[in-house]
């Protein structure tokens, strides 16, 4: 039986209340989930699917919902491979939008790898990828599959760095534990992203066109995070971040034109006295989290 096909018949209407009684379970047994993510999306009763976001809502009203045409709290960024576009924007057009998406190639490279800064929908982006290249479920003899620590990093910093979520995906073995050697992987991975913050060098928050930091001493600066207030919204268009050379000048660091929640840029190692961020394009008063630097260990 096709999904959404006869289904005005009483067994596709048993099958119906049977993922709702399943749904039920998962989301009222379980204590608070931090997400529901139905992969490929689930129709509303009305084009011949279960009626689960009303008994997700219900039980797990903190919960994140992902997906239907009725709510999607992200959205996947386009491709199974970690990485989200540059830019990244937090908004698309609206949920529909997201959820055509899916089966458009075009718009899988456009709308949801990058979003739409004029977008009214507030759907961030999330960037998968499974820790075995390219298996979400675990096999035997399949270690040699494992990507490794250095791939995770570069999706680290494609993805949170580009103002989007890393979702990694780890395989319970036969014995439903993770297998040492994906283990091992996943601790050198958290070595090697902790890495580039090993010594904080300053911070500072504000609102305005323009924040400045003046660092406590100088210091060689390897990366800088921004971050915006997105309680606010996603606000800043382009933006430049300068650094203070110790002799006085200021000379650019980096540009680009999301910031969102987070925006790491990592640098050639530079010795500082400050650092500004300058919002070149914004259609309101930008409001920033933070503006910090980093040495590297």
């Amino acid at each position: 039986m096709l999904y959404g096909q006869g289904w005005d018949t009483p067994l596709y209407r048993a099958y119906l209340r049977s993922c709702e009684e399943m749904v039920g379970e998962l989301c009222g047994r379980y204590g608070e989930l931090l997400e529901f993510w139905v992969d490929g999306g689930v129709m509303p009763p009305e084009g011949g699917g279960p009626d689960v976001l009303p008994i997700f809502e219900k039980y797990q009203p903190r919960g994140m919902f992902y997906h239907s045409r009725q709510r999607a709290d992200h959205r996947w960024a386009g491709a199974e491979d970690g990485r989200v576009g540059d830019p990244c924007w937090s908004t698309i057009t609206d949920v529909m939008s997201q959820y055509d998406a899916h089966g458009d190639a075009q718009k899988q490279k456009t709308l949801l790898r990058h979003g739409d800064p004029e977008g009214r929908a507030w759907v961030p982006a999330m960037a998968d990828a499974p820790i075995r290249n390219h298996n979400w479920f675990w096999r035997a003899d399949e270690t040699r599959l494992l990507r490794p620590a250095e791939e995770l990093t570069a999706m680290y910093f494609a993805s949170v760095g580009r103002n989007a979520n890393l979702v990694l995906g780890l395989i319970p073995g036969g014995d439903g534990l993770i297998p040492e050697a994906d283990a091992a992987v996943c601790r050198e991975f958290g070595r090697q992203a902790r890495a580039p913050f090993a010594t904080p060098a300053g911070e500072t928050s504000g609102r305005g066109a323009t924040l400045e930091l003046r660092l406590p001493k100088p210091s060689r600066v390897d990366t800088v995070i921004v971050m915006e207030d997105i309680a606010t919204g996603q606000r800043v268009r382009e933006f430049v971040v300068e650094g203070l050379a110790p002799g006085g000048q200021w000379v650019e660091l980096a540009r680009g034109e999301s910031v969102g929640y987070k925006r790491i840029e990592r640098l050639a190692g530079r010795d500082l006295v400050g650092l500004r961020i300058r919002a070149t394009r914004s259609p309101s008063v930008p409001a920033w989290r933070k503006l910090a630097a980093f040495t590297a260990g």
